[in-house]
């Protein structure tokens, strides 16, 4: 955001950042750190698949031009947390392109599904980001504190950060990556080293192989969820998260949850979209087997029927 923040010049005050009603609740705190007014922030609303709606992204940049204000960064997701939903980041893409903004794509959570076959697929478009947020903690299935950042112009973020100091001197012209003009960090560890060696080890089609299986169990648990009597689907799982409620309402969906995590066998959490409570089956652990998956099919039948009982 900084970088996308410097290419408008010292002065960035008429920047526009335009981003998703369901993005992740970090855009708009990055927005806050890197100086960006609230009110040069458009949150773009979605359509009723829960993508960003590139009608009104394309309206919302051609009034704040008439405003005489400049599209600075537009942010896509590939994949929300709340439903695991994609933008359609290829028309995203070319809107971004016209309008000389920074194309960001929030892949901290979908990005490494880019490994599957029905992944790369879905995720058209993302090769045309400027940068991309991954995050191996989530679908590499590996630690906390391996977040990355893909950024096409490595030569951007040097002169958005980079800095000089007398006591740089010695390392100054060397022709080793300086990572402290990269980012906001100085000293820092060696994060890639915790992602390089679980690849090495297991090769990457072993990763491959688990995202397809996650894939799997949610497009299974999302049929098997469909066709109950009481129960709405948000919408079609683009990833690996199933999003539903209950017709009875609100109370009958947070008891869904509540059964489900009181039974010690797994635990689900829940969201809210257009002030409705929504119940999330999240398929994102390689110890998340079949039998488990079931387990929670299972639950859900039980709560329903125990609604209809009351």
């Amino acid at each position: 955001m900084v970088t996308a923040r410097s290419r408008l010049g010292e002065y960035f005050d008429d920047g526009v950042l335009y981003t998703s009603a369901r993005s992740h609740h970090s855009i708009e705190k990055a927005a806050r750190i890197a100086g960006i007014r609230s009110d040069r922030v458009r949150t773009v609303p979605t359509d009723a698949q829960l993508r960003l709606d590139v009608e009104s992204l394309s309206e919302a940049i051609r009034s704040d031009r008439e405003d005489g204000l400049r599209p600075m960064m537009i942010v896509a997701t590939a994949g929300t947390t709340d439903t695991g939903t994609i933008d359609p980041l290829l028309e995203i893409s070319e809107i971004a392109e016209a309008a000389g903004a920074w194309f960001h794509v929030d892949a901290a959570y979908g990005g490494f599904f880019q490994l599957t076959e029905r992944g790369h697929d879905r995720l058209e478009g993302i090769s045309r980001a400027d940068s991309i947020t991954v995050d191996a903690h989530k679908s590499l299935f590996l630690p906390f504190g391996v977040g990355g950042l893909l950024v096409r112009d490595a030569k951007s973020l040097t002169e958005a950060h980079e800095g000089h100091g007398s006591y740089m001197q010695d390392v100054e012209g060397q022709e080793l990556p300086h990572y402290f003009a990269l980012g906001p960090e100085l000293t820092r560890p060696n994060r890639g080293l915790a992602v390089w060696l679980p690849l090495h080890l297991h090769g990457v089609a072993r990763f491959r192989s688990e995202l397809d299986r996650m894939l799997d169990l949610a497009e299974w648990a999302a049929d098997e969820i469909g066709e109950m009597p009481g129960i709405e689907l948000v919408c079609g799982p683009d990833l690996s998260v199933v999003a539903f409620s209950s017709t009875a309402g609100d109370e009958a969906s947070k008891r869904i949850v509540d059964h489900l995590n009181s039974s010690g066998a797994v635990y689900v959490s829940s969201t809210t979209i257009d002030d409705r409570l929504i119940v999330r089956l999240a398929f994102l652990s390689h110890r998340t087997t079949e039998a488990i998956a079931e387990k929670a099919i299972a639950l859900v039948r039980e709560s329903v029927a125990s609604e209809a009982d009351l």
